[in-house]
């Protein structure tokens, strides 16, 4: 070993300094130590250094040989440095000799131990294991997250999506085994009150756009992922028993009782106080975050409380028996629900750590209080209170989340609780995230709990119910089951003369109108217990919008559905009603009222129509036959005065009326009572009535209470004619009588809906007193009127130009046009290529390419803009839509369009605005 190596250094004879050459270090070079240069003998060293002009070692005496030049050397060590390391090892070994029993107390005890230096003083040191000791209890649970990182993930998705809603919708079964509604979400007709989301991870396939085979739900910056609720596999979603007319509710005391039998129950009704026969079931999912403690042990797989997961992680579950039934409930009365999970608190450490550790079980540790907490979530369904549709589940309305005004339609706050909240004394309720009074914290897409900052409502649609009555398209057209001798109600020999009778136990074949039977009274031959994808007893609102911002590409996709006829409209049908026979005349008209006279060309008393039944501000429909008009509006409260306008959503709205000429004064009209139904989406079962006298129906037993649909004027004797039908027609059948109901003969659907292009009948002789009854299945609109509107995202929000026919969906669904020539025209597009907008940025007017087009001068042709429409933070699309005008030989086009207003002619749009009927998503 040497401590220095030069292989180049000069030695002059009687010098004692030698020069190293390859200046190399002399840094551990130390007096005493032997220099050793060529073959000579060991010289002592004095010093050794590095200067500007070199490096050089001194010797303590010159050197005793001849000069030497450019020869190797070394320096060796002397026991000088040994006797100094060994001095040092044997201090070193005294001190560990001393504190070799503290050593080992430090490594195996808790608490502290005392040390002694080489100058004998002493240091208090805690022990490795009192260190730990005090790690752990600062930071315990070390695999947990902590409800800091908790929290900071949470603000990461709060600032990532848009809204509330769900990130991923889920994959469904294949639409001809399980028919879907849509992305992800699918029915079980053949089982009761159900309907599911995604699909199972163990299924090998699955339809639909999403990334994953479950849905994922964010809920305030939570991401849950629906998984196993109340199935093994799938997901459950379950919705309560349909109603059996036993129950009433009083709109004024927002009292619901349940009587002993339907009898009693329509005994009781009053002006406020109404059988519940045509319910509507709203769903979602209420998430809150919920403390693991003795008394609440539980933990769930991936937050879900009514989850079937056999395992979490590989952690054996079991049921929760802690809880009550009717804390997993979806619905009040439902005790098949309970969830499996993990009992926390006797956990072993490796069970905790496997859970609490995956961030998909929503578990975090609170560093502040010691305590774990679970963020939770439960599946909810409700069937309102009284009949009818939601109106107040719209989270972007300043509202409580409720089915009408009122404190007692609110929905109920649960939570953690084991039973809901009572509401009809305002103090607990979910608020809209508009609702900024109770909702400081408001959070777009939800409902917060007023009460309760971690507690929060996420609105996912609703579903039109069918009841376990019998089926009567006048008393009552949601039933479903059969007369006791088990023929349809036109063939029954059972009395059923009002709604009550369609209730009453005696009067129902057992069994008929469930799944299980497999005998249904309605046309469509549908169950109550079923669960539709549309229609009656069907899907209705479908309100899981995306987590994201809407992009241009899905807006353009939504666009196309709705031009292919394909997107899923939704409406209210109309129950309309003769009160009276009684035709009288059109006299005169202003801007927003029609007057009616009992004489021709503005002769005779104005019409009172309070004295024929109607109510001031009720939904009437009236008819010219002659002139083939049909106007929607509302009485006004003075005498033969209505508030008149082409569109039928008017019922509904009851907007100011907006009447351009199209009566004459010479030809009767007749008015009808039009009531709103339950909302219905997709395709449903619409009734024509084509009778030529509005008595005949009054005579009629079956008809005479109304229907669901319109009434279809034809002319009796003659040439045959073709009997055009009011909506686009799908699948349906026909009854016909000629004696006022006594009894009923089946059409053929071939003659009666055989004219497809002309959406009608082939020709047809209709006798005096003779009723058509046609029922049918129809497109719901997939647009209402509106005024227009202003265009979200400027240019970039302005669509293009698309011409239809009467033919496609959207025509019928914009301006209620239908086809009257068997040539269909062929819809084309074309880019717009300049605009103007208003200072309030609407659109005013837009150019584009001229085209013509093929098609017969009665015929309707429309000119159809699409356009983006921002309302409350959600966007829709707008239409602006107008006629084209045919010089007799050719359609023929401007390459405009203007925009000023809706106006029609002659019962033929002109022009107008509409917007989808439901928001497609988020800004």
């Amino acid at each position: 070993m040497t401590w220095f190596n030069s292989a180049n250094s000069n030695a002059t004879s009687g010098s004692n300094v030698i020069k190293i050459n390859d200046n190399q270090s002399v840094a551990n070079v130390r007096a005493n130590d032997a220099l050793v240069l060529g073959s000579f003998a060991p010289v002592e060293i004095s010093n050794a250094y590095a200067t500007t002009h070199g490096t050089f070692i001194e010797l303590k005496k010159p050197w005793p040989n001849a000069t030497q030049s450019q020869v190797p050397c070394v320096v060796l060590p002397t026991s000088g440095d040994f006797n100094t390391a060994v001095s040092a090892l044997n201090s070193a070994s005294k001190m560990v000799n001393d504190n070799y029993k503290s050593m080992v107390d430090w490594q195996t005890k808790t608490g502290t131990v005392q040390f002694r230096d080489l100058e004998g003083n002493t240091q208090t040191v805690k022990t490795l294991r009192q260190m730990q000791s005090e790690i752990d209890i600062s930071n315990p649970f070390p695999w947990a997250m902590r409800k800091v990182e908790f929290e900071a993930r949470r603000q990461q998705n709060l600032e990532r999506y848009t809204a509330s809603g769900f990130v991923n919708h889920g994959l469904h079964i294949d639409a001809n085994v399980n028919p879907a509604v849509g992305n992800g979400l699918w029915t079980w007709p053949g089982s009761p009150n159900q309907m599911s989301i995604g699909v199972a991870e163990t299924d090998s396939g699955g339809q639909g756009k999403s990334r994953t085979k479950h849905a994922t739900l964010n809920v305030s910056g939570v991401l849950f992922d629906l998984k196993r609720i109340c199935h093994v596999n799938y997901v459950f979603l379950k919705l309560p028993p349909t109603e059996d007319g036993t129950r009433t509710y009083d709109s004024d005391t927002g009292i619901t009782v349940t009587h002993s039998s339907s009898a009693i129950a329509f005994a009781s009704e009053n002006g406020t106080n109404k059988v519940v026969t045509d319910p509507v079931n709203m769903w979602g999912f209420e998430a809150f975050l919920r403390e693991i403690n003795d008394d609440d042990p539980f933990v769930y797989a991936n937050g879900l409380i009514q989850s079937r997961a056999t395992n979490i992680d590989g952690v054996t579950t079991t049921d929760d028996t802690i809880r009550p039934n009717s804390y997993f409930s979806w619905y009040s009365g439902d005790e098949t629900s309970r969830g499996r999970g993990v009992n926390w608190q006797i956990a072993s450490e490796a069970q905790r750590m496997r859970i609490g550790s995956n961030p998909e079980n929503l578990i975090y540790f609170d560093d502040l209080n010691g305590k774990f907490y679970q963020w939770c979530i439960r599946g909810c369904s409700y069937t309102g209170v009284g009949n009818g549709d939601w109106d107040f589940i719209d989270s972007t309305v300043a509202i409580p989340l409720s089915q009408k005004a009122g404190n007692g339609t609110r929905v109920p706050v649960q939570g953690s609780g084991n039973t809901p909240q009572e509401t009809r004394t305002g103090a607990r309720f979910f608020a809209s995230s508009a609702l900024h009074a109770h909702n400081p914290k408001s959070r777009r897409g939800i409902f917060t709990a007023k009460t309760d900052d971690d507690c929060f409502f996420i609105v996912c649609g609703t579903v039109s119910r069918l009841n376990t009555g019998i089926y009567h398209p006048s008393h009552n057209p949601l039933g479903s089951s059969l007369p006791r001798d088990g023929e349809t109600y036109d063939q029954t020999s059972v009395a059923l003369t009002n709604k009550a009778d369609c209730f009453e136990q005696a009067n129902i074949l057992t069994g008929s109108g469930a799944i299980a039977s497999g005998k249904s009274g309605r046309p469509d031959g549908r169950f109550y217990d079923a669960i539709y994808e549309d229609g009656e007893g069907g899907v209705c609102r479908d309100m899981r919008y995306n987590s994201q911002s809407l992009t241009a590409e899905e807006i353009a996709e939504t666009d196309l559905q709705v031009k292919l006829g394909h997107y899923r409209g939704i409406e209210q049908p109309l129950f309309v009603r003769f009160l009276t026979a009684q035709p009288f005349y059109y006299g005169s008209s202003n801007t927003s009222n029609l007057y009616f006279r009992a004489g021709q060309n503005n002769t005779g008393d104005l019409i009172n129509f309070e004295s024929l039944g109607f109510k001031v501000g009720s939904s009437v429909i009236i008819h010219q036959p002659a002139t083939n008009y049909v106007g929607y509006g509302s009485l006004h409260e003075v005498a033969g005065h209505i508030e008149l306008r082409s569109n039928r959503s008017n019922i509904i709205d009851k907007l100011p009326g907006s009447y351009s000429g199209q009566l004459n004064k010479t030809d009767p009209c007749y008015i009808m009572k039009a009531d709103p139904m339950p909302s219905l989406a997709g395709e449903f079962c619409h009734t024509d009535v084509a009778v030529t006298d509005p008595a005949t129906v009054l005579q009629c037993s079956a008809l005479r209470g109304g229907w669901i649909g319109s009434w279809v004027p034809t002319r009796s004797n003659g040439a045959p004619k073709k009997i055009h039908w009011s909506r686009p027609v799908g699948r349906g059948e026909v009854s016909i009588t000629g004696n006022l109901g006594a009894s009923w003969v089946a059409g053929d659907a071939a003659l009666w809906f055989g004219d497809i292009d002309n959406n009608s009948s082939l020709p047809v002789t209709v006798s005096e007193g003779q009723i058509i009854m046609a029922t049918y299945k129809t497109a719901a609109a997939m647009t209402e009127q509106t005024e227009k509107s202003k265009v979200f995202g400027a240019a970039k929000g302005v669509g293009g130009v698309c011409v239809v026919g009467a033919h496609n969906k959207l025509a019928f669904s914009l301006c209620e046009q239908l086809p009257e020539q068997s040539q269909p025209i062929r819809s084309r597009s074309f880019q717009v290529s300049g605009f103007e907008f208003s200072e309030d940025s609407k659109i005013e007017s837009v150019q584009h390419p001229q085209f013509n087009l093929a098609g017969a001068a009665s015929d309707v042709a429309i000119k159809v803009l699409n356009y983006t429409i921002e309302q409350n933070g959600q966007l829709f699309i707008g239409y602006e839509y107008e006629s084209i005008n045919h010089d007799g030989n050719r359609w023929l086009d401007s390459g405009e369009m203007s925009f000023d207003g809706n106006s029609s002619n002659a019962n033929r749009v002109s022009k107008g605005s509409s917007i989808l009927t439901e928001a497609i998503g988020w800004v």
